[in-house]
């Protein structure tokens, strides 16, 4: 968490804007960002809370370079952002059933 706000607040963008690469760089680590913790979450209202606050670190991360200078926020990368958290989110609680099995099939 504190990388992914570390580069959405650094002075200069540390993926380049070249075709618009940064905006897998966004998707991925909110992605990433999200998967996790909706592996444990237990109910499908925990994962819509896990969810709204990535989307909510998103938005608030990138809205924030609007306070920085050489920084400029984007719709794009929030887009990217919210894209990432919410498939992040639904994998991570997707894929609660086959961790567990495997977790089971472990200690077995």
């Amino acid at each position: 968490m504190l990388a992914i706000a570390a580069l959405s607040l650094w002075p200069q963008g540390m993926i380049s804007d070249h075709h618009h690469l940064d905006k897998v760089g966004h998707f991925a680590a909110y992605a990433a960002l999200a998967f996790l913790p909706s592996l444990f979450a237990s109910s499908l209202r925990q994962a819509a809370t896990i969810m709204m606050a990535m989307c909510l670190i998103g938005v608030g991360l990138e809205g924030g370079q609007a306070f920085l200078p050489d920084r400029v926020p984007s719709l794009l990368d929030t887009a990217a952002n919210l894209a990432g958290a919410v498939c992040g989110t639904g994998a991570g609680f997707i894929a609660r059933p086959f961790l567990k099995q495997i977790v089971r099939d472990f200690s077995a």
